[in-house]
């Protein structure tokens, strides 16, 4: 077995742009965590944005430094668990490591934008000025129809059995399934956006995107579940069979399979991509616009 140490010198003694090479393809399909850590200053909640780095990465400080800057530009930072908790009259303040300044690439669950207000998810957003792309994760899910429905929803395989499961499945999508898929979509995400800024759930969001002028890729991502439990009435839970991701940038859904699904990305490649009428989601926006401006307006009219 190499020593770690002599692995770390040999590694590090390679120039540096091919060392970088290898950490992108490394770390660039990686979710890294972060978390808000709790301090109070003044009686006022203050919470300091961290970036959790793998332990993997704990080698040397020259090894750090050089995979910590692969991990700000390619992988994707995932806000992820509950938001903390605060009251109406004490908003948290949020703070911002300098790593945090530098990512490119963020994820925020859907419990940031159903907990905090416009402000807070504004300034989180600002806190990373060389954002490139930001994933939003809606709260709800996309159901998808049983086999032997009229739409054909999937097409199931038995996989091996292993890993403590009695039995497992694999889940494809048949080639029509954008005939529900792109309907399905359109329903929630016309949920999530609202018709106006008081319904839309993500207004924080879409209004920093709108004064960066759009300069970063703004994506949605959704879980397609099966319908009614079909798949796992033992497990007492409904299975997700596929993760979708949307671009505003591209009008494209990425699905990929979900975290119930067994499929081998090699059987029929990684990704199957749904395209929707750009109409879909500029429409929202304008009407985001168009009632955020009506809103502004009623705000500074006398009472």
């Amino acid at each position: 077995m190499a020593n770690p140490d002599t692995a770390d010198k040999q590694l590090m003694g390679l120039p540096t742009e091919l060392l970088q090479m290898i950490f992108k393809e490394v770390f660039r399909a990686t979710l890294v965590p972060c978390k808000p850590l709790h301090t109070s200053i003044e009686r006022r909640f203050h919470q300091r944005l961290w970036i959790l780095y793998p332990s993997s990465v704990n080698v040397s400080k020259s090894y750090l430094a050089e995979a910590k800057r692969a991990i700000l530009q390619h992988s994707t930072i995932d806000l992820q668990d509950r938001p903390p908790y605060y009251d109406s009259g004490n908003p948290p303040k949020f703070t911002f490591s300098a790593d945090f300044c530098c990512i490119r690439h963020l994820r925020v669950s859907c419990w940031w934008n159903e907990h905090l207000r416009i402000e807070e998810i504004k300034s989180i957003v600002r806190g990373a000025p060389r954002l490139r792309r930001l994933t939003l994760e809606m709260p709800t899910y996309a159901w998808v129809p049983l086999p032997g429905s009229k739409h054909a929803g999937l097409i199931t395989d038995p996989v091996p059995a292993g890993h403590g499961r009695s039995q497992r499945l694999a889940f494809r999508l048949p080639p029509k399934a954008a005939s529900w898929i792109r309907p399905a979509f359109a329903s929630e995400l016309r949920r999530c956006f609202g018709d106006d800024y008081d319904a839309c759930q993500f207004a924080g969001v879409l209004l920093e995107w709108l004064a960066r002028n759009k300069s970063f890729e703004l994506c949605t991502e959704i879980e397609l579940r099966d319908e009614d439990w079909y798949f796992a009435q033992p497990l007492r839970r409904s299975l997700h069979l596929f993760t979708a991701c949307y671009s505003t940038r591209t009008h494209a859904l990425t699905i990929t399979p979900g975290m119930d699904n067994y499929l081998e990305a090699a059987e029929e490649g990684p990704d199957y991509h749904v395209y929707m009428k750009p109409s879909v989601f500029d429409t929202l926006v304008e009407n985001f616009v168009r009632s955020q401006t009506k809103h502004h307006y009623a705000e500074q009219m006398p009472s």
